[in-house]
């Protein structure tokens, strides 16, 4: 599915960057690779011991293999119809190449050092890195029996999670929960030097990998699973970004003879023109001025949008305001709205009309709490409660005030003096205006 998130890219390259699709990826996602028509991706923690094929235009799951119990994907990378796959396990063996068909392990290698991750495949050999004893490091070793054939030392990047082979240069992302930043680097390997970086659309990278015209790297992200494959243009134009404040707002309580407003702001963090294609909201009694689309918000601009909460009646309304834009994976923005509609005036409601005792004793006494609600605007003042019956009363002091949409609850009381039945009507005096007594 395609999914919502916010971000910005900023590299050190000479060119922008684009991210042109971002699709969910499963719970967990760590190790990415491309088989040449899909991806395919690990899981570190619940889901470790499975590995998914996905659809890379929206991210759906194709197929789920099994590859070993009680497992964890440090890395992945794809080998001629194979997945190599990498996981601790001490003293034995920890890089495996499994089938793509059912996951039966082929072949397996010892892994140089304990705490890799990332796997790549340059067609020949496998490079992995090593986040941790040391920190920062990657080793390139042969398919055949893991022996190493040569290593990169990359301080800067203490560690690194994910690897790819894009033909030429080997990329690795780092991630920043653990020092360093959530970026992304690109590494000569015969100069052993880095020779550019960007930013990780999402933080935590997890997973890279190359298709052959794009990068992509599976990092956090607003999805469902909190997961996101992003798919990255190296030579693009740069990305617009969206960015809405605030992303819900509470209009209150409002009479329905008068309105309140806020303005909503919408600014562009991305690197190239945000284009608006449409704002809307999905419920009438909220509303925005008439605008003529698409209008654009150049790089580190914003505008400001008026929002009015007009009520016609005594009700609580909720709503969306809908933004339609050019971001690649943020296309539909939804700012969540609500209010409550009130009278204009007081509004005496009681809870009830009438009520009855049931049977009393003589000379003894009886109660009940009438709940009152003020349904109207401002506050509404009882001053008195006759009763046109003696033997029905009341203790409470007057005046009552109440704040709109507040409740109280008044004692009334009956005391029986004679065997027998008992009628009588309260008369409650306030400033309501249409049932003042």
């Amino acid at each position: 599915m395609k999914i919502i998130i916010l971000f910005i890219l900023i590299g050190n390259f000479i060119f922008a960057q684009s991210v042109i699709n971002a699709i969910e990826a499963p719970l967990n996602a760590s190790g990415l690779t491309w088989d040449g028509n899909y991806l395919w991706c690990g899981a570190y923690g619940i889901n470790g011991d499975t590995i998914f094929k996905l659809d890379p235009d929206d991210g759906t799951i194709l197929k789920k293999i099994r590859w070993m119990q009680d497992a964890d994907s440090y890395g992945l990378t794809f080998d001629q119809g194979d997945l190599w796959v990498n996981d601790h396990i001490s003293g034995t063996d920890s890089i495996f190449r499994i089938d793509t068909i059912t996951g039966a392990r082929v072949h397996a290698i010892p892994a140089h050092k304990e705490y890799m991750a990332g796997l790549a495949n340059d067609g020949t050999n496998l490079w992995h890195c090593l986040y941790y004893s040391p920190d920062g490091r990657a080793y390139y070793v042969d398919k055949i029996d893991g022996s190493v054939i040569d290593s990169i030392d990359i301080l800067t990047l203490p560690q690194p999670w994910g690897a790819a082979w894009d033909g030429e240069y080997l990329w690795v992302c780092n991630d920043g929960n653990y020092g360093g930043a959530h970026r992304i680097y690109k590494i000569d390997v015969s100069t052993k030097l880095i020779v550019d970086s960007l930013d990780s659309p999402g933080n935590r990278p997890w997973g890279l990998t190359w298709d052959g015209s794009y990068l992509w790297v599976i990092a956090r992200g607003t999805s469902p699973t909190g997961f996101v494959a992003y798919q990255i243009d190296l030579q693009g134009g740069g990305t617009p970004d969206i960015e809405v404040t605030p992303m819900n707002y509470n209009f209150g309580i409002i009479p329905f003879d008068s309105s309140l407003s806020f303005s909503l702001n919408i600014a562009n963090a991305g690197d190239t023109t945000l284009r608006i294609d449409s704002i809307y909201t999905q419920n009438p009694v909220f509303t925005i001025p008439s605008l003529s689309f698409p209008f654009d918000i150049f790089e580190s601009a914003d505008t400001n949008i008026l929002v009015t909460f007009d009520p016609d009646t005594n009700a609580y309304y909720s709503s969306n305001v809908v933004i339609i834009c050019n971001d690649p994976d943020e296309e539909t923005t939804y700012v969540f709205l609500e209010g409550r509609g009130v009278y204009p005036d007081p509004v005496l409601n009681p809870g009830d009309t009438s009520h009855n005792f049931g049977s009393v004793g003589v000379n003894y006494v009886g109660d009940w709490y009438l709940s009152i609600i003020n349904e109207g605007f401002p506050l509404l003042v009882i001053d008195s409660a006759v009763f046109d019956n003696n033997n029905f009363f009341t203790a409470q002091v007057f005046p009552i005030t109440i704040d709109c949409l507040d409740t109280i609850a008044i004692q009334i009381i009956t005391q029986a003096t004679i065997y027998g039945t008992y009628n009588g009507t309260m008369q409650l005096y306030s400033n309501d205006p249409v049932e003042s007594d």
